[in-house]
Formats: structure tokens, C-alpha cells, sequence
């Protein structure tokens, strides 16, 4: 399984088509994550084959839903697989939209440099740390204001 970032016109059921703006396949869904700005991120049902430079459907779901397709694929600088094709629709899933996840503790929505900081003697033994805080990003963009 591959992931990657869907771009602004497309919608599920549509193939992927490649050209010089879309982003590549990544091996890792939290690298697709780290790069998507807020738009739905996607798993593709594909396994590259460095051999032959080319992506195959994989598992035997895909390879029924897609038929005998295959497409050639490049491995670029930032470790990403370029697909050189038009990816069937049937390969492709949206997983979610796109989230920042940050520790409670850490988000300083306001500088706030003109107040004294309390001194604390450190996290006690019966303190749990709190939970994560998912930010979601609407679809049309990163802020909600």
C-alpha cells in the first residue's frame, strides 16, 4: 500500500493522473501527512517492483479490480514513487483528511511573553500526560478563521 495526497479537483471513483504538480506515492501514511496542507490524504493499492520499474496492483482484491494493469515508475530524490500513468480509480481510497496532530502542552496560539511563566518542580507520579489534540483542516484550506 502507497500513499499520497489527493489533489483539488479530484473525487473518489476517479483515476490519478500524473503530470509534473502531483505529488508522488509514499511508502509511509505519517510522510504523505507530513506533506498534505490540509487536502485528503489517499492509499493507493500498489507495490513498486524496483526491478522492472513499475507499480503492480497489490493483494489479489486489486489485481481483480484493476485487470492486468501496470504502470512504469521512477523512484525520485525525496524517496517518493512517481507513477508515469494514469492509476485506476479502483486503486485508489481516500482515508482522511488531513490532520495536525500536536501535544496540548506545546500549542502557543499567542505569544504570551509579557507574563511570568510559573516554576513547576516537574511532573508528579500520579500525573497523566494529556491527551493529543487533532486539529482538523477543512477541505478548502489550512485555516478556519
Amino acid at each position: 500500500m502507497l500513499y499520497t495526497i489527493a489533489n483539488t479537483d479530484w473525487s473518489p471513483g476517479h483515476p490519478l493522473t500524473p503530470g509534473p504538480a502531483r505529488p508522488g506515492l509514499f511508502r509511509w501514511r505519517s510522510q504523505a501527512e507530513a506533506a498534505s496542507t490540509g487536502r485528503p490524504l489517499l492509499a493507493v493499492a500498489l507495490r513498486y517492483d524496483p526491478i522492472r520499474g513499475s507499480v503492480v496492483p497489490a493483494g489479489p482484491v486489486a489485481r481483480m479490480a484493476a485487470g492486468p494493469w501496470a504502470a512504469p515508475a521512477i523512484v525520485v530524490a525525496g524517496g517518493e514513487v512517481k507513477v508515469l500513468a494514469e492509476i485506476p480509480g479502483a486503486l485508489v481510497r481516500k482515508i482522511g483528511q488531513a490532520e495536525l496532530k500536536a501535544h496540548p502542552a506545546k500549542l502557543n496560539a499567542v505569544s504570551r511573553s509579557h507574563l511570568a511563566v510559573p516554576k513547576s518542580n516537574g511532573p508528579r507520579a500520579t500525573d497523566r500526560p494529556p491527551p493529543l489534540l487533532r486539529i482538523r483542516f477543512p477541505a478548502g484550506g489550512q485555516s478556519a478563521a
